[in-house]
This record gives C-alpha cells, sequence and structure tokens, in this order.
C-alpha cells in the first residue's frame, strides 16, 4: 500500500512538472510577442529565465522517466 502511495504521489508530481512545463512555454510564446526593438530588454531577461526554468524541468522529467526504464 505505501509503495502504491508513492508511485501515486511521483505521478501526480510528474503530472505537475509536465503542466508547469506546458504553462512556462505558454507565457515564453506570449512574450516573444511583446518584444519591440527598443525599452525591451527586461523581456528579454524574463524569456532567458524561464527558458532556463524549461531546461532544467525537462532534464528532471527525462532523468525521472529513463529511470523507470
Amino acid at each position: 500500500r505505501i509503495c502504491r502511495i508513492l508511485s501515486w504521489r511521483k505521478t501526480m508530481s510528474r503530472s505537475k512538472d509536465l503542466n508547469h512545463l506546458v504553462h512556462l512555454k505558454d507565457e515564453i510564446n506570449e512574450l516573444k510577442t511583446r518584444i519591440r526593438p527598443e525599452d525591451t530588454g527586461h523581456i528579454h531577461t524574463t524569456i532567458s529565465v524561464l527558458e532556463g526554468r524549461v531546461e532544467e524541468l525537462t532534464k528532471e522529467l527525462t532523468e525521472e522517466l529513463d529511470g523507470l526504464r
């Protein structure tokens, strides 16, 4: 029973991470539409930070899924 609960928690965590990943990518795409030739350095910085987080989550999910094989 404990193993089933832990497995369920990992599944929920994976589901949450995947959902978070989708929303981060949506936000990055939205921010890219707001870039202008001037005065949008803060948007570029935000995109860069969010892309870094996408890479982190992708790596974590990939490592976790590889561990299941």
